[in-house]
């Protein structure tokens, strides 16, 4: 994922009041840490308007792979950082152009029902894993018209 967001962050992330997305577990694993971190990098240089993180408290076992002490703040790096249950109260969800999911945990995109509903009625540009194709229903969104990027 790191490799297509490098190669590609000019049409991704480049243009203008360009709003970002990116869903992350409360404890993301070691790698969706590096994918969020370098995430934030490329949107501060390709001049992103805004990017928020959007923090699920949902999360499995397998996404346990930063410890507890690590603070979110690592990530932020002067950027928003807002819970999924207040999403919709502190971002103006409409606003944004781009979505990546920097999370791996089924449960996040699943049972979280604020990142799902979010990710059901956005017009965003989405980049996901394929391990959530199935779930997501990716051939009916498709038809829809959403613009799905799997990695």
């Amino acid at each position: 994922m790191m490799n297509y967001l490098s190669s590609k962050k000019d049409v991704i992330f480049r243009g203008e009041n360009k709003n970002v997305a990116v869903i992350v577990s409360s404890s993301p694993s070691g790698e969706c840490f590096e994918i969020a971190s370098a995430i934030a990098g490329i949107a501060a240089s390709e001049n992103a308007e805004e990017i928020c993180f959007v923090v699920s408290p949902q999360e499995d076992d397998g996404d346990r792979g930063i410890n507890n002490n690590s603070s979110n703040d690592d990530i932020e790096t002067e950027r928003n950082m807002v819970e999924s249950i207040y999403f919709d109260d502190e971002v103006v969800t409409e606003e944004i152009e781009v979505v990546v999911l920097a999370t791996k945990s089924w449960r996040v995109v699943h049972d979280d029902s604020f990142v799902n509903d979010f990710l059901r009625r956005t017009d965003a540009w989405i980049h996901m894993g394929s391990e959530f194709a199935d779930d997501f229903c990716l051939h009916a969104r498709l038809q829809e018209g959403a613009n799905i990027t799997l990695w």
